[in-house]
């Protein structure tokens, strides 16, 4: 699952540097960057954004204010706050109550990323439960081209799959998924999912080098309210199989 971060306080410059360091030590995190508190907190209300990292070069009551106030368990649009301070805005910093990540600029990146490791543990993420559902296949469709895949696991709000490519999969293009449980009792086909592509790895290549097989995660962005309640069906249904074979 894709941890994605949202860096804003400090200049152009430093976010860039920061990014750049963050994308040497994860492969599974998405960065986005805004500049002032406004923006940071429209895009906690419109995207997906795990952690906030707050550059502090200066002395910002509002801007420690809006991470204490999001950073506070049971508030809207709750998101964790790691604030990386200077040695000036350190001691200003410390003087905000309830910030509980604080760390220096200048601290080694091991300790930023156990940091971002714990407060962001992949596992801990998931809001949802997954479920591994033998027999069950996905049929991803772009615009006129249709991919056949198995799904390796589903959650309510997205799906794994792996697929042979022919190189007519278009990674930025959001899809239009079709999901086909055929190992259930009754036959079940769910159409018309909305989705965006949210991981990719490419587990085997073609002899002169090009991507054959995919494995792929998908978002789900658009659920039809019939197949909301299809999924919940089906789910209660595997909780019940992995109930009975324990």
């Amino acid at each position: 699952m894709a941890r994605h971060i949202l860096i804003t306080g400090c200049s152009s410059e430093k976010r860039r540097k920061l990014e750049a360091n963050l994308l040497s030590m994860y492969d599974d995190i998405l960065i986005s960057e805004v500049h002032k508190i406004s923006q940071a907190r429209e895009a906690l209300t419109n995207n997906i954004v795990h952690l906030l990292l707050y550059v502090l070069t200066k002395e910002d009551d509002g801007g420690l204010d809006f991470c204490r106030d999001i950073s506070r368990p049971g508030s809207d649009n709750h998101t964790p706050c790691i604030i990386l301070v200077d040695e000036q805005g350190a001691g200003h910093a410390g003087l905000h109550h309830g910030l509980q990540h604080i760390l220096p600029l200048t601290s080694p990146s091991s300790e930023l990323g156990s940091l971002i490791n714990k407060i962001c543990n992949p596992m801990a993420m998931r809001q949802t439960p997954r479920y591994s559902i033998p027999e069950t296949e996905a049929i991803i469709a772009q615009r006129d081209r249709e991919l056949q895949t198995d799904v390796l696991n589903i959650s309510s709000g997205g799906l794994l799959c792996e697929f042979s490519t022919n190189n007519i999969f278009q990674v930025c293009d959001p899809v239009m998924i079709t999901i086909n449980f055929t190992g259930v009792e009754k036959i079940a086909s769910l159409k018309g999912i909305y989705a965006v592509l949210s991981s990719l790895k490419i587990i085997e290549r073609n002899p002169d080098f090009t991507p054959l097989r995919i494995r792929a995660g998908f978002t789900f962005i658009i659920i039809p309210p019939a197949v909301k309640n299809g999924l919940k069906t089906i789910f209660a249904k595997a909780e019940l199989i992995a109930a009975k074979d324990l």
